[in-house]
């Protein structure tokens, strides 16, 4: 339920739906409304009060909502109406602050996140937007929390802030709590209220009916590989064809493929890499020739002299926050080599895709033809060498829009 004010907020930047308080409201009701169909899932809007303003991640510290109470009922306390109308189940409150609703702020510190913050759980979630769901925290040894509160208070702060639910939980956070509720630093009243938030939950859950009888009685509907598909062939976006290259019209052309991506060595998700391999491979069925280079330690004198061997050079892009250097999209010195000396720019059948983000634009404004195909799944691959070659058209919305460049969609 983030909105993506920021491009460059590390938790929201290709996790949000959009920079759009109606276009958040708006989808993420409709899956909240899907995905509780029936009660079989359940939903839980994140990260309350709202990431997405500055530029910094939970995970490192406590990051800051800075609008004004007017500004945040207009925006993101406008989303969460919105979701409690939809019936969500569950509120995770993040370790974002929001200064405009406390009262006290520490000097070194700065202010308490939500998770910690009963200005943030109680007045405002629970007393003035009247949520009466289960307020689950997000994780409790992210910097963002652990850093603002004693290790062993930290289960005790969320609970009497007026939080239910303590995701993660450790051995010692029982510990500490059944300790506070002895001693009288947490009312009994405040534990009653957050188990009968935990077990209304999970009895909408039905978790407690029989177990078996409601698998048995799911139906699975339609092919869902078909479906991914074909929500796929509506994802593409041609945000730039100034040069009108797509579609391809040389049917034969040879095609250099330069993927540029976070080098395996330095990504802290080395494992879920992907090469776009599916590219090429979909590219050659078409009967392309193609050959395929990473633009990671790329010798841009070597490819000087010989680009001009291609009718098409597709630099294709998947850097995303799921790479390390805290999230950052950034285009990093592993991969600028590609554009030094003016090395791809001149050649007159450059594309460029991003699969992953709709940023790149922002670092690279040069690019005359630029696609946004917003993630590296083998079904996206696929559908965006069926637009490069004609077959469907690009029919796609920005969820973002980036001044100067290019507007959201909604």
């Amino acid at each position: 339920m983030d909105i993506n004010y920021n491009k460059d907020n590390p938790v929201t930047n290709t996790r949000a739906i959009s920079d759009s308080p109606e276009q958040v409201a708006k989808i993420a009701a409709a899956y909240v409304e899907g995905m509780q169909t029936d009660n079989l899932m359940l939903a839980g809007c994140k990260h309350f009060p709202g990431d997405g303003v500055d530029d910094r991640n939970q995970h490192f510290c406590t990051t800051i909502n800075s609008f004004s109470k007017e500004e945040w009922m207009k925006t993101f306390g406008y989303v969460y109406k919105r979701m409690f109308e939809a019936n969500t189940a569950s509120v995770m409150v993040g370790h974002v602050a929001f200064p405009a609703v406390e009262d006290e702020i520490d000097p070194i510190l700065g202010p308490k996140p939500g998770s910690l913050s009963k200005n943030i759980m109680t007045k405002l979630l629970r007393e003035e937007l009247g949520f009466e769901g289960c307020i689950v925290s997000d994780a409790m040894a992210m910097v963002g929390a652990c850093a603002m509160c004693p290790i062993d208070d930290l289960s005790i702060e969320f609970i009497n802030a007026g939080g239910d639910m303590i995701l993660f939980a450790l051995e010692n956070d029982f510990i500490n709590v059944k300790k506070a509720l002895s001693d009288g630093r947490i009312l009994k009243e405040r534990v009653e209220d957050a188990v009968r938030h935990i077990l209304k939950m999970k009895a909408k859950a039905r978790l407690f009916e029989n177990q078996d009888e409601i698998i048995n009685g799911i139906k699975i509907s339609g092919d869902i590989k078909k479906i991914s598909q074909q929500i796929a062939d509506k994802s593409i976006k041609i945000v730039r064809n100034s040069e009108n290259l797509i579609p391809l019209k040389k049917k034969d052309a040879r095609i250099l493929i330069i993927n540029m991506q976070v080098d395996e060595h330095h990504a802290l998700t080395a494992p879920y890499i992907r090469e776009l391999t599916v590219v090429e491979d979909e590219l050659k069925k078409r009967g392309f020739r193609v050959d395929r280079i990473n633009a990671i330690g790329l010798n841009h004198h070597k490819l000087e002299k010989e680009k001009n061997n291609y009718d098409y050079i597709l630099i294709n892009c998947r850097i995303s926050s799921r790479d390390y250097l805290g999230g950052t999209l950034r285009i990093n010195w592993d991969n600028i080599s590609l554009f030094w000396r003016g090395c791809v720019i001149n050649h007159p059948g450059v594309i460029f895709t991003s699969f992953g983000d709709p940023y790149k634009l922002y670092d690279l404004p040069f690019l005359k033809n630029y696609v946004n195909a917003f993630s590296s799944s083998d079904d996206i691959q696929r559908s965006f060498v069926k637009v490069l070659s004609g077959e469907i058209s690009s029919l796609a919305k920005n969820p973002v829009g980036i001044d100067g460049f290019f507007e959201c969609e909604v």
